[in-house]
């Protein structure tokens, strides 16, 4: 009889609260707590995103000020000049020929392709350039950079290839009316085991084209063209 007494008042028991998960007030205090859970975790979700935050915020140095900062920042972002380089971005095939000596008649001829893409954030264009070997010349390789110095507020670049171990660098200006970039710069000769001076000029010829022309200096330091090459955008 005890037993069945018990019984019924664990079924009792279960029933009342299985009616009172259903009141209104416990349906109310259920989403009060759910609120408050919710409330809570975005509250940590906040917490630890200005957490990381702190974590990678960029303090100032020593002495320097928050303007000062702020324009470096604006240094170091590219800017419209960088966007002028845009014209030779892509794929691109190149016919060319070159001048070893300015006494030379015929010029060396040579084929290839280069392709110029941007790099670091849109802060250099980067050109890497693949020519066909011939019977006189091996296969060539080449890769460059160019971008603009907003501080100095020049164009800069340098190339480098598989033919020499000196690199090439230079500065730049660039016109809008011609749409042209002319470079100065400076290379070490293997031959004459001195520095050299050169120029180089990219001409852009519309959306498709460009044209590249390179002059080195003789023996008696008089100018004369060593490169030519026609660029035409790969289909």
């Amino acid at each position: 009889m005890k037993k069945t007494i018990v019984a019924m008042l664990a079924v009792c028991a279960f029933a009342f609260n299985a009616f009172a998960d259903h009141t209104p007030e416990h349906k109310t205090n259920n989403m009060k707590a759910a609120a408050h859970e919710h409330a809570a975790d975005a509250k940590a979700a906040g917490q630890e995103k200005a957490a990381e935050a702190k974590k990678t915020e960029m303090k100032l140095p020593p002495g320097m000020t928050a303007e000062q900062m702020e324009e470096a920042m604006k240094l170091g972002a590219p800017s419209d000049a960088h966007k002028k380089l845009s014209a030779f971005e892509g794929k691109w095939t190149y016919t060319g020929k070159f001048w070893m000596d300015p006494k030379q008649k015929k010029p060396e001829m040579m084929t290839g392709t280069s392709e110029n893409t941007w790099v670091l954030g849109g802060r250099y264009l980067k050109a890497k350039a693949m020519g066909e070997a011939s019977k006189d010349w091996p296969a060539f390789e080449g890769i460059g950079f160019t971008g603009y110095d907003n501080v100095k507020q020049e164009y800069t670049s340098i190339w480098m290839d598989n033919m020499t171990t000196s690199a090439m660098t230079a500065t730049a200006s660039f016109d809008d009316k011609a749409k042209t970039l002319t470079e100065k710069g400076t290379y070490h000769c293997p031959m004459k085991k001195s520095e050299q001076t050169y120029r180089s000029i990219w001409k852009v010829k519309g959306k498709d084209a460009y044209q590249y022309v390179s002059y080195m200096q003789d023996d008696n330091g008089k100018e004369y063209k060593a490169m030519e090459i026609e660029y035409r955008r790969a289909k």
